[in-house]
This record gives structure tokens, sequence and C-alpha cells, in this order.
């Protein structure tokens, strides 16, 4: 989506997923999207171009419950991680806004900020959980009451990594794939169940071409894919 100026932050844009257009016109014929003015914050508009519904759900400044964002963005964390948890009922914003902040799944209202260090993302199937990976532990979270459960607490390893960045569990949300340093000094990864609470053994990344610069765990949580630079 274009606008006819420059505008101050990075917007957020949560379209429905009604995803039918307007004006339809053959792909690589020649046109000039027609202009739109800023929309207001929480107000559905629709683009004139595609005819998709979308909201406007964050501006600079103060938007309540504690939610401050920056003037430059607002925004979800990555591309690759969930905004929405299981039902949908929360989302969250982790880039500019000076922690994690929440809003309502359904009408975007804002909810509540947290302060969570570490690397978190939401259970796949736990509504009310996230998974968190940081330095030497493991636990699952719960926005809402903020309470945190340890599941593995890391007394060999150090700088645990959930990915990072790319650190989605497996669909059940059974498992994730973690980076980190052994007490020996060497870069490693490991698989572990969170149900089971059962750590699996180490892979030595030494033995892996290149530099690892991410680790995630597959679908079915058998598998661990890296990625190397």
């Amino acid at each position: 989506m274009t606008f006819p100026r420059l505008i101050p932050a990075v917007l957020l844009m949560a379209a429905l997923l009604a995803l039918h257009t307007a004006g339809n016109r053959p792909s690589g014929a020649a046109g000039t999207e027609p202009a739109m003015d800023l929309p207001a914050y929480l107000k559905p508009a629709t683009d004139p171009a595609t005819g998709i519904s979308f909201t406007r759900i964050t501006k600079p400044g103060a938007l309540g419950g504690g939610i401050v964002c920056g003037k430059i963005y607002c925004s979800h964390r990555y591309s690759s991680a969930q905004a929405w948890n299981a039902d949908q009922s929360l989302l969250v914003l982790m880039n500019g806004c000076n922690g994690m902040c929440f809003l309502d799944g359904k009408n975007y209202v804002p909810l509540f900020h947290r302060n969570k260090p570490g690397e978190c993302e939401w259970h796949p199937r736990n509504a009310d959980l996230m998974i968190c990976v940081d330095d030497q532990k493991i636990s699952t979270w719960a926005p809402r009451s903020n309470r945190e459960d340890i599941v593995f607490a890391a007394a060999k390893y150090r700088d645990l990594k959930f990915g990072p960045s790319k650190g989605n569990p497996s669909r059940d949300g059974s498992r994730i794939a973690v980076r980190a340093t052994r007490d020996d000094g060497a870069a490693v990864a490991f698989a572990y169940d969170l149900d089971r609470r059962l750590k699996y053994p180490d892979i030595n990344l030494a033995q892996v071409a290149g530099t690892t610069s991410s680790c995630t765990i597959s679908p079915l949580g058998e598998n661990i894919l890296c990625f190397q630079n």
C-alpha cells in the first residue's frame, strides 16, 4: 500500500482476510494507484486499489494500558513469528513499544504492557501461554497473569537462544530447538520436549560448515533446521 506523502511512523495494518479485489487489472497493465489519506486510528478503512478492508492499529504516543509507541515504528516482531495467540484473543507487538505490548486480538484495543527478558513465542495450542527462552532457562509464561513456570534450568549451558528470532515451536507446542553455549565453550543446538521435560542430545555446530545464524524445529518436532551463513 502506498500513501501520497511520507509519514513519521511505520504503521502496522491488520488486514481482514476478505481477499477480493476491485477493478481487476491484467498483470503488468499500466495504471496509477489511487491516493489514500492516512487512515484514522482503530477505524476500519478500505484500500481503494484492492477493496481489502483493514484497520490501523498503532500510532505514535500513548495508546492506553501502559502501551506507548515510538515515533519511528510500532510493530510485530518478525514475519515468521505469530502475532496472535492460539484463539486470536490477544495480539502482541514487540518492536517500538519498549517491551511486549498486548492488544485485544479482535478489536485491537490496547490491553497491557509487559517487560519480559529473552525470546518468547505463542504456544500454538494453549492460548494462555507463550514459550520463552532466556540465558539459562526455558519456561512457559502466561502474559495476562504474568506467571512463569520454569521447565528447564540449564546448569551446564548458557546464552540459550530460541532460534534466535526464528524459533517457532513444533505444531503441537511440545518441542522447540535451542541454540546454546556449553560449559566447555562449544556452540551447540538441541531439542527440548516441554511436555516430558526432556532434553535431547547436543548437536555440535562446529561440525556443520559455515556459521550458524539460527535453528528451528520441524512442524512435527522430529528434525532441527539450522540456517548457515
